[in-house]
């Protein structure tokens, strides 16, 4: 069995600037990260084998192999990638980083919206009744529960936790964390550190028209009918498809819902990272305090994955 020399993994928390991690740390010259986004090989894409995990790496010529796939951070999955990363990589290094659970609930809503259909899925376009329906969105921001799976198999000394907040605030510095806790030369430079890759800003929702093409038998047949490249701008009008130029709005209900299940886990997650329970109003705060709505032009709205 042909097996990578993987060191590092970049779990997740999903929606919470992992794509843009991953692209900062593959642009070191001692890093290699795979050009495909997020393989996942230890979440579902197993069934392709060794050899097509392996082949992801083979331009890594001596570099400090490393990949960042969220799934593992998923509770679906959780489970059988933890158990397969131990088996296979038992000393490996892990990097996560979570946000505020606010703006990671309001960009997966957001992710949900735009890519959903792709899987047959319809969001309600209510934000409460989503978390009600879509139970993964708060699964995957029960950092705690999720960073715990982890810590039950591998030594806190593998584990480094960052924060999205943190990165907007001084990247130079956070990176310069990661390529210590890697083993690598810290000081090197990496340009555009300012990137932002997968904003939120550019993350559509389907109208009331776009939906019912979709759902409806007849209408749905005829629409994929139409050649893709022609779909595709089509839905980039706004009478099918329009941008969340919108606040999202948080019911008092909604912000009771999601307080009740995640405030523990982000206090958590913050104590053992060494961070005040101020670090986010939503773990300091009762929820009375959460925002009623989050503005999407926000600094911390930008940037989805």
């Amino acid at each position: 069995m042909r097996k990578p020399d993987v060191k590092f993994f970049v779990p997740g928390f999903s929606k919470c600037g992992t794509t843009t991690l991953c692209s900062l740390l593959g642009d070191h010259p001692e890093i290699f990260i795979p050009k495909i986004k997020e393989p996942n090989f230890f979440a579902h894409a197993w069934r392709r084998g060794w050899d097509w995990y392996t082949d992801l790496f083979s331009e890594a010529n001596g570099r400090l192999c490393g990949e960042g796939s969220t799934f593992y951070t998923a509770k679906s999955s959780e489970d059988f990638v933890v158990e397969q990363m131990l088996e296979h990589y038992r000393d490996a290094k892990l990097i996560f980083i979570a946000r505020d659970p606010i703006t990671r609930i309001e960009s997966s809503y957001r992710e949900h919206h735009h890519s959903g259909y792709k899987y047959g899925v319809h969001v309600p376009h209510d934000l409460e009744q989503t978390l009600r329906e879509f139970t993964n969105i708060i699964d995957d921001t029960s950092y705690w529960s999720r960073l715990s799976a982890y810590r039950n198999v591998f030594d806190d000394s593998q584990i480094h936790i960052m924060f999205f907040e943190d990165m907007l605030d001084n990247q130079d510095r956070e990176l310069r964390k990661c390529f210590e806790f890697l083993g690598v030369a810290a000081d090197v430079e990496i340009k555009d550190t300012s990137r932002q890759l997968n904003p939120g800003s550019r993350k559509r929702y389907d109208t009331s028209m776009m939906r019912w093409i979709r759902t409806n038998r007849i209408a749905s047949r005829t629409w994929n009918l139409i050649p893709e490249k022609k779909r595709i701008i089509l839905e980039s009008q706004d009478m099918l498809r329009r941008p969340f130029t919108k606040d999202i709005e948080w019911s008092s209900s909604a912000r009771e819902f999601v307080a009740e299940r995640l405030k523990s886990e982000a206090q958590q997650l913050l104590r053992f990272a060494g961070k005040s329970l101020e670090f986010w109003a939503f773990a300091a705060g009762d929820e009375s305090e959460a925002p009623t709505k989050t503005s999407l032009s926000s600094a911390s709205s930008r940037v989805a994955a």
